[in-house]
């Protein structure tokens, strides 16, 4: 009776056992799967800081990365140069806004460089294009068909009627400029007196480009 006793004793003790052996091996694969849940959350880190890196480049107006070759990222310099804080263009122009807005497509061009202001109450625009030497009358005329709608547009908004009438569409060779600028021009002074100051910065930025574009 007694070694029966026992044995019933050690049963219970083993099977005791086993359970706790059992509890433990659980654990391991919830440590598992946490460790694992880490890496994603790590790797989606690094993504997001890269999309935010992306997008910097994407609104920096100062480089290639907007797709400006070499030639228009000098010719801009040279603009913001001169005109300092004048200067208020600071969105780059799409190659879809510029086919959408001017109806510039690029089968017209071999290349360009475009800026605009990000804020849409403001107007002041520059925007150089090299056009295929076979397209550079249609691309002329395409700009002064979007300065025509500009001037019409203008009237809904009086505070940039001066700028857009002062705006010119200039030729140089096989590049068609559209120069729409004034900056704080138009801060006082009456009707023509505001025309005039931005007809001048236009005519001054126009002869910049000429010194700096190829005119053959």
């Amino acid at each position: 009776m007694k070694k029966i006793t026992v044995f019933l004793i050690l049963g219970a003790l083993l099977a005791t056992m086993t359970a706790c052996g059992s509890r433990s091996g659980a654990e391991d694969p919830t440590a598992g799967q946490t460790e694992s849940t880490k890496d994603p959350a790590e790797g989606s880190t690094a993504a997001t800081s890269e999309s935010a890196s992306g997008t910097s480049q994407a609104q920096d107006p100062s480089g290639e990365e907007d797709g400006w070759s070499p030639e228009m990222t000098q010719v801009r310099e040279a603009v913001v140069e001169e005109l300092g804080e004048d200067y208020w263009p600071n969105s780059p122009i799409t190659s879809d806004y510029l086919e959408s807005s001017y109806g510039i497509t690029s089968d017209l061009y071999e290349d360009y460089m475009g800026e605009m202001p990000a804020i849409s109450v403001n107007v002041d625009t520059l925007l150089i294009i090299k056009a295929k030497s076979d397209k550079v009358e249609e691309v002329e005329d395409l700009l002064y068909d979007y300065y025509d709608r500009q001037v019409n547009a203008a009237v809904q908004y009086p505070m940039n009627l001066e700028k857009v009438q002062a705006a010119r569409v200039q030729r140089i060779g096989d590049y068609v400029c559209y120069v729409q600028l004034g900056g704080p021009a138009v801060d006082e002074g009456d009707t023509e007196d505001k025309i005039q100051k931005c007809q001048a910065q236009n005519d001054h930025v126009i002869e910049i480009l000429s010194q700096q574009l190829p005119q053959e």
